[in-house]
């Protein structure tokens, strides 16, 4: 969306940090590395410096950002959540914005949906409440952004995981084929062997209509959704009934199913070019796995000058390789 609230990089704005007679602002240097992203240097520098770190509201966020970024949604829900109870209403509405958004992706990551939408709601009212923040045309489409976010997770089912038993006298290993468009390995979807791409990029499982068809995807969206993160795809989401990778099956798998042009509503696409830019795609692969199951697929670990990859479960080591592509 072109007139989206920035909020991205105004951590100065709403962490104003006192200097008591020191010579550096230890505080407002790891804010600066947080708010340039660079997550394992801001760990390396409280480390180095915790005992300077005196601003509360400085170290509350450390926490909950080092929570989120280290995949502990849990840890950083609890964090998030005191931030705004603590500071919700001394932070501004720019600063409860970053909290709110940070928020729900955690809920997201630990698939409470509900919650998800309940962070919407709660977006939606600051912008509403406080019109300083921007124009009326920016907030208008900022709202609209969210309401269509909300709407996304508003039916989302829940991925259910089942490990199961280990067979040892079976072969683990699984080949990835190393691609042009990145690395593919060979998964079950609803009992049908399928090419699958592994994309972190990706946020769900996604597919085209004719794979959607031909495994029996449950479509429950009632209307064409977009997905920024497939530039800008439009498409209907759907569930999986179940997938299959490694020794771990998922259930109830959300998909997002990239419409054709006959069943898609033309007015919401900018640029229709796109869709040919997806569809060809699906000519090496069937389906994206996204981060939305590959989460759910226990600790993974690569070695891309081995070309080798690792999906651990208790003390097993189940070994994927990549192959020449």
């Amino acid at each position: 969306m072109k007139n989206k609230i920035q909020l991205i990089g105004l951590f100065v704005l709403f962490f104003p940090v006192s200097v008591f007679c020191q010579d550096r602002n230890y505080d407002q240097e790891l804010m600066d590395l947080l708010q340039g992203g660079k997550w394992f240097e801001s760990m390396d520098y409280y480390e180095y410096n915790k005992e300077n770190i005196k601003e509360d509201l400085v170290l509350s966020s450390y926490n909950a950002t080092t929570y989120k970024v280290l995949n502990k949604p849990e840890d950083a829900i609890e964090a998030y959540n005191l931030l705004l109870k603590k500071y919700g209403n001394s932070i501004g509405s720019i600063g409860k914005l970053l909290f709110l958004t940070s928020l729900r992706g955690c809920y997201k990551d630990v698939q409470d949906y509900k919650k998800v939408v309940a962070i919407c709601d709660s977006i939606i009212y600051v912008y509403k409440t406080d019109t300083s923040l921007a124009s009326k045309e920016i907030l208008d489409s900022a709202i609209d952004e969210v309401k269509e976010y909300k709407s996304f997770y508003l039916n989302l089912p829940t991925i259910t995981k089942i490990n199961r038993k280990i067979n040892r006298d079976i072969s683990n290993q699984i080949s990835f084929q190393n691609d042009k468009y990145g690395l593919t390995f060979n998964s079950k979807l609803n009992g049908h062997e399928v090419t699958t791409l592994f994309d972190t990029g990706a946020e769900h499982l996604f597919m085209d209509k004719y794979m959607a068809d031909r495994i029996g995807i449950k479509i429950i969206s009632s209307d064409t959704v977009l997905m920024n993160g497939y530039l800008g795809s439009a498409g209907m989401m759907g569930v999986l009934d179940s997938m299959e990778v490694a020794n771990i099956a998922l259930y109830n798998v959300p998909v997002f199913v990239n419409a054709n042009k006959s069943s898609l509503s033309i007015n919401k696409i900018e640029d229709e070019n796109m869709i040919h830019i997806i569809d060809s795609a699906f000519n090496s692969f069937d389906v994206v796995l996204g981060m939305s199951a590959i989460k759910m697929l226990n600790s993974i670990e690569f070695d891309f000058e081995k070309k080798e990859s690792f999906v651990w479960y208790r003390n097993y080591r189940f070994l994927f390789i990549f192959e020449s592509g």
